[in-house]
């Protein structure tokens, strides 16, 4: 992967504004919507009360990935927003499921685009341009039929804005003119790998099992069944993965997705993303075997390079 040629100050130091309008989106309606969703996805989703949001994953009955997703519980529907190409995966799936329950599932991608606020400054720009800023895992409404989340997942505030299609240019403008600085969303990625935050699509896939990419925030160990739970909790109980997402520190050039990496004449992992951090160098993401986990851990890429083993998030 090339390191992306990008002035990110602004996500470390202020605000960025970055427009996440490729997200995708499945709209879950009728009086059994919480019950079925609980039982197809990892996290507690009948626990949640309207207003709060959590994240998590849905899985086949293997305990691999179908897709990852943020549930927001509105006062008459269940919003699932995921990554771009996900939308349709996602519904197709979860549709298989659904035979005798009074619940309705929806395509929504095309009615709301997300813009993210990122960095120190993040909620005081979303106030400065009349939005509100909600507290832990609470869903905002803001003005125009906007919805609002905040986290800091990236090690930084962040503040996502939910506006309907229509609206979006209108508030990028507003949001510019309270101090956001116009981003290209591939100015995030750094701060995402050194988070150690992997995205769907790169650093997860159809044969990832939520563990082995650390997403233990969206797995609730105490609810009931669903789809994907025997192989989870089995996984969780020998207390082990055979391989996990680790941190990389590279002594050469970036690696391409899916690079191997070697212990002499072993593979033992593969890389799934690769930045130029401004603060730590060249480093990424990828799945090591359990064996070779150890911070320090030095292992080789193809090119005679190596790569270094350390844990996450990068400090």
């Amino acid at each position: 992967m090339d390191a992306f040629p990008l002035d990110e100050s602004a996500l470390r130091q202020s605000a960025g504004l970055l427009d996440a309008s490729g997200r995708e989106a499945v709209r879950l309606v009728g009086p059994e919507r919480a019950s079925f969703l609980h039982g197809m996805v990892t996290q507690d989703v009948e626990g949640l009360a309207p207003g709060r949001w959590a994240y998590a994953a849905a899985c086949t009955a293997k305990g691999a990935m179908v897709a990852d997703c943020r549930v927001l519980v509105r006062a008459e529907e269940l919003w699932l927003d995921t990554e771009p190409g996900y939308g349709e995966r996602l519904l197709g799936h979860l549709s298989r499921f659904l035979i005798s329950e009074d619940a309705e599932l929806h395509g929504a991608s095309d009615e709301r685009a997300v813009l993210v606020l990122v960095g120190p400054a993040a909620p005081q720009v979303a106030g400065a341009a009349g939005l509100p800023v909600p507290e832990g895992n609470a869903v905002a409404d803001g003005p125009d039929g906007t919805w609002l989340l905040q986290h800091a997942l990236y090690g930084v505030p962040a503040v996502e804005v939910f506006v309907p299609v229509a609206g979006k240019e209108a508030l990028k403008a507003k949001l510019a003119a309270a101090g956001a600085t116009l981003l290209p969303l591939a100015a995030l990625e750094t701060l995402r790998v050194e988070a150690g935050v992997g995205r769907m699509g790169a650093d997860m896939d159809e044969v990832t099992i939520p563990l082995e990419a650390n997403l233990e925030r969206g797995i609730h160990y105490q609810k009931g069944c669903y789809l994907g739970q025997e192989v989870i909790a089995r996984v969780t109980f020998r207390g082990q993965v055979n391989k996990k997402l680790s941190g990389l520190r590279f002594t050469g050039a970036l690696p391409a997705r899916g690079t191997e990496l070697r212990k002499g004449e072993k593979v033992v992992g593969r890389v799934t993303s690769a930045v130029q951090s401004p603060g730590f160098g060249a480093i990424g993401l990828g799945y090591v075997h359990r064996l070779f986990l150890e911070p320090g851990t030095e292992l080789e890429l193809p090119d005679g390079s190596r790569a270094t083993v350390g844990s996450l998030p990068f400090r």
